[in-house]
This record gives structure tokens, C-alpha cells and sequence, in this order.
């Protein structure tokens, strides 16, 4: 198993948009890309970072979404970033489906 993490700073007051971008458009983007196996989001108590990790049956399919399928969610993301967020592929060994 592998995650692709995508690490941001959040516009101000634009958490509610980023929720809504990720229910609405990245998940159901996301669902369609293969080797996904799903996503967590999380943002902390200030709400002035996120961080979004997406889990990959393999590292070639979670590198084939960073070269492609991710430049689509950086588009979406645009609107609630500050910066061009981070991403980064882990091996996650302890994951309950790896």
C-alpha cells in the first residue's frame, strides 16, 4: 500500500470550500483513477493547513496519478491554497489492507 500526500496552506476562511471541493470533485475523481483504494483528509484546528492522503493498491499506480490524475486536483485545489501545495509518495507498511 501507498499514499500519495499532498500537504497545503489553506486560503483564509476557505475550509467549508475545501470540504465541498473534495465531497464534490476530488473523491468522485479520485474513485475513478486506478489502484485507488481511497482518501483521508485532514486539517488542522486552525484550519490554516491541510493535508490529503490518498492510498494506492501500488507505487506504480500512485505515481501514474501524480503524473497525471493530480495536476486535475491541483486545478481544484487552486481556489483554496495558498501555494502550490506539496505531494509526496510514502509506503505505508502498516496499513490494515496492505
Amino acid at each position: 500500500m501507498f499514499t500519495h500526500r499532498v500537504e497545503m496552506q489553506l486560503r483564509p476562511d476557505s475550509f467549508i470550500q475545501l470540504s465541498r471541493e473534495i465531497e464534490n470533485t476530488i473523491m468522485p475523481f479520485l474513485r475513478l483513477q486506478k489502484g485507488f483504494q481511497h482518501g483521508v483528509t485532514s486539517v488542522a484546528p486552525e484550519r490554516s493547513t491541510a493535508t490529503e492522503d490518498t492510498y494506492w493498491d501500488t507505487r506504480e499506480a500512485a505515481e501514474a496519478y501524480n503524473l497525471t490524475g493530480y495536476r486535475e486536483v491541483e486545478k481544484t485545489l487552486s481556489a483554496v491554497v495558498l501555494s502550490a501545495p506539496h505531494a509526496s509518495i510514502f509506503e505505508v507498511p502498516n496499513h490494515p489492507a496492505a
